[in-house]
């Protein structure tokens, strides 16, 4: 194989410079249609729960507790009767897809995350889920938390930024057109030295 000749490959990058541009523009704008048209919005809603109570104002929290907390307010019981509270008819699998219950470290709160397409429902969700899993709390274990902050209706989908989206994909479509031509140089080279055979 022949050595790469940087300045054939220069010309052949410049003669070739309407193809690599309209490349680009075709992948530019392809994200352009995804990030504004093609993406579905989705919001996120967060309810705070504060887990400390009169008994336990000294005492922090052992790990394994606040873990069965958060399995109890993904347990189909919380769930299915925080959609029942509702008043609504929901997929419990599609709720599960779309909540996320986390722990803040070396703290006594738990965040439940709930994101979806309408945004008033990711709050009411996430509100009711908390006010079962309270309920549930207070019967099982005689305890009662309280919540730190309701979720509000989120006003701008959490997964939607078209700056980050047109840029990844600019930067895709350099990195295609670059590696497109780049193998066409080679192969034409390839092509030249078998003909001179």
């Amino acid at each position: 194989m022949e050595e790469i000749n940087l300045i054939d490959m220069y010309h052949y990058f410049k003669r070739n410079i309407k193809y690599i541009a309209l490349i680009i523009f075709s992948i530019l704008l392809i994200g352009i249609i995804y990030s504004y048209i093609i993406k579905i919005p989705e919001y996120k809603s967060k309810t705070s729960i504060i887990l400390i109570n009169d008994s336990e104002i000294t005492a922090q929290l052992d790990v394994s507790r606040i873990n069965t907390y958060k399995e109890i307010i993904k347990s189909r019981k919380v769930l299915e009767k925080a959609i029942l509270n509702l008043n609504i008819t929901y997929p419990l699998e599609k709720l599960l897809t779309e909540l996320e219950v986390n722990s803040i470290n070396n703290t006594e709160l738990i965040n439940i995350n709930v994101k979806n397409v309408n945004n008033v429902l990711a709050k009411n969700l996430a509100n009711s889920i908390s006010e079962v899993f309270l309920e549930e709390i207070k019967e099982n274990y005689g305890l009662q938390y309280k919540v730190l902050d309701y979720a509000i209706i989120s006003q701008y989908p959490y997964n939607i930024n078209h700056s980050k989206d047109i840029i990844s994909f600019l930067i895709l479509a350099f990195i295609i057109s670059f590696i497109f031509f780049f193998l066409k140089f080679i192969f034409s080279k390839e092509n030249e030295l078998y003909l001179k055979k």
